[in-house]
């Protein structure tokens, strides 16, 4: 993938990254940016709740949550208000 195919969140997903592939799914389904969007949230939110179930000191499984966190609300370009 060259640097300007690159897909580095939501908003550069469009249909150029679809041509030729079986990014739909089953019988052509297409799942809505904001449901999408949704689904992130939630997992952000579940992620966190693991995060804060974690003993006092940094693990691996807490660096992994908030390494996931991140990515997640980069890539959906999410804001702290939003997970309000």
């Amino acid at each position: 993938m060259t640097q300007e195919n690159t897909l580095r969140t939501l908003k550069d997903f469009d249909d150029q990254h679809c041509s030729g592939c079986e990014c739909m799914g089953d019988e052509g389904k297409t799942i809505s940016e904001p449901l999408l969007r949704a689904e992130a949230i939630k997992w952000i939110k579940e992620l966190e709740l693991d995060y804060s179930e974690q003993p006092d000191g940094m693990t691996f499984e807490s660096a992994d949550s908030i390494a996931k966190i991140s990515w997640i609300k980069h890539f959906f370009n999410i804001t702290d208000e939003e997970l309000k």
